[in-house]
């Protein structure tokens, strides 16, 4: 099994601005399904990591964390019937 090219083995960054740059690019568009939703939880864990570090970006990153995970769930479950190209990207 290959890292994914949105995969980053560095210390998770300390600022909002940081993390939305550590998390991209994200999958391709034609990426699998399975791919989307364990890079959506990545990016969860990512931004509420940054959520306890950033304090003046605190609401922003525990949203972004919520979004992310929210995304993971809707495709887990089959809730969301849009096209790749339309997913969340942080």
């Amino acid at each position: 099994m290959s890292i994914p090219r949105w995969w980053s083995g560095g210390p998770v960054p300390v600022t909002l601005a940081r993390a939305r740059e550590f998390v991209r690019p994200g999958p391709e568009v034609s990426a699998s399904r399975d791919e989307w939703i364990s890079y959506y939880e990545y990016c969860a864990r990512v931004f509420s990591a940054v959520s306890r570090i950033d304090v003046k970006h605190k609401f922003e990153a525990t949203a972004e964390a919520g979004i992310a995970q929210d995304w993971a769930e809707k495709l887990r479950d089959n809730r969301e019937q849009v096209e790749p190209v339309a997913y969340y990207i942080p």
